[in-house]
């Protein structure tokens, strides 16, 4: 909820509509303009007139009194300061409508849970109640024969289709096995069905089981369709990531993008970090064509199949944690963009403001040395002009990056999605 404080008023007014709204209030603390006009203001004949101008401009001496109220009160509030004809508040005021937009979709978000969690990964384990209290939304756990009785049931028609449509999407390998093409398209058409028929917003998948199990055939057959559903508005993450895949529903929500990422390399003699990960990722990021390749053997993971590979798109590129752990949701935002988002922990809710120089810029010469710095001690930090926009910080794991706002270098050149 909006407070516009267009003049002094009590905090007896407005307390009790904060009391009942029962949502954060962004206390709009805007004056008419950048300054009085003294000389205009010194010439008015009429006090009753000259008081009634001072008003005007008198937002600066409520707030203070109904900050104090809402604070003692335990009303979530924030505050925007600025004058009418100010860019840069309007630019913030932009910025709270973005974010409430963005919290009314996780309200409403149906999160499918696919098969379990990556066995032994205990950092992935969370706890859903606690992400519904946070976010909203609702979770369907859904099982795998549910996809295999879909996907038995999928044309050679409808293959055809989404073997076209992959063709359009991807720039696919001369090396992928057509069987194996055919074999992700059946796939893909089955998980388009899924999220149409449960109504998804998102998903986090895995599953393993017993080698050469039936289910193998489909959970190794997955990247190329969670990655066409991911760029639908259906972020995807694998592992059984659910952290993730709300971190994803939030970046792309805010039309930034956002693929599944975590800490892959530590180059010291350029002084970079490097990212990746494997699985579906988000065409909004990518630099180019998304290429569609074969994989003999997936890393971690059983069987083979088809993955996707890509270089993360030249400019600013950042880091988007979703939790006490290493595990990140990495996006590309449009020049100029401020984000304001919410990642959930096991334990609190961490706000967090993105800014497009958060974390540097990537180029096709390679990361730009000396702002980022990686201590010996396993720790990522912000050298020369740092500045921690994330609240509380001593919520995140030590090895998590804090995010700045200063010009901090490139995290890396490329990222090749396995």
């Amino acid at each position: 909820m909006f407070l516009f404080v267009s003049t002094y008023a009590l905090s007896s007014t407005v307390f009790p509509v904060a009391q009942r709204a029962g949502c954060p209030i962004v206390v709009l603390n805007i004056q008419p303009a950048s300054r009085i006009d003294y000389a205009s203001f010194n010439a008015i004949a009429d006090r009753g007139v000259m008081t009634g101008e001072w008003l005007a401009h008198c937002q600066a001496c409520a707030v203070p009194e109904i900050a104090s109220v809402f604070k003692r009160g335990g009303i979530d509030y924030h505050l925007v300061t600025g004058y009418l004809q100010e860019e840069a508040m309007w630019a913030r005021i932009g910025e709270w409508v973005q974010a409430a937009a963005v919290a009314r979709v996780m309200r409403t978000n149906r999160l499918g849970v696919l098969g379990h969690y990556y066995d032994g990964m205990l950092d992935v384990y969370t706890d859903v109640t606690r992400q519904l209290a946070t976010f909203g939304g609702s979770v369907d756990l859904i099982e795998m024969c549910e996809v295999r009785d879909i996907r038995d049931h999928v044309t050679d028609a409808q293959t055809r289709a989404k073997r076209a449509e992959f063709d359009r999407a991807f720039d696919v390998s001369p090396e992928c096995d057509p069987t194996e093409l055919d074999r992700a398209a059946r796939t893909s058409v089955a998980l388009d069905t899924l999220a149409s028929r449960r109504g998804l917003g998102s998903l986090a998948y895995y599953y393993e089981g017993v080698r050469g199990n039936e289910y193998e055939d489909i959970a190794t057959s997955v990247i190329a369709g969670n990655s066409l559903l991911t760029a639908s508005g259906v972020p995807v993450a694998g592992e059984c990531e659910i952290k993730n895949a709300q971190a994803m529903k939030i970046m792309d929500s805010f039309g930034a993008g956002g693929s599944f990422s975590e800490f892959y390399a530590l180059d010291f003699d350029d002084d970079v970090v490097l990212l990746g990960h494997d699985g579906p990722a988000h065409f909004a990021i990518s630099q180019g064509r998304v290429g569609l390749v074969p994989l003999p053997v997936y890393h971690g993971k059983p069987g083979k199949g088809l993955s996707i590979q890509m270089t993360v798109r030249h400019g600013p590129s950042r880091s988007f944690p979703s939790a006490r752990d290493l595990r990140a949701c990495t996006f590309s935002a449009r020049r100029g963009n401020r984000c304001r988002a919410w990642c959930s922990t096991s334990e609190t809710r961490t706000a967090a403001t993105v800014f497009p120089s958060a974390l540097g810029t990537l180029s096709k010469d390679g990361p730009r040395r000396g702002r980022l710095t990686t201590a010996r001690s396993g720790r990522p930090h912000l050298g020369q002009d740092r500045k921690t926009i994330c609240s509380p910080a001593d919520s995140l794991h030590p090895g998590v990056l804090v995010l700045g706002s200063g010009p901090a270098t490139a995290v890396a050149t490329s990222v090749d999605v396995m």
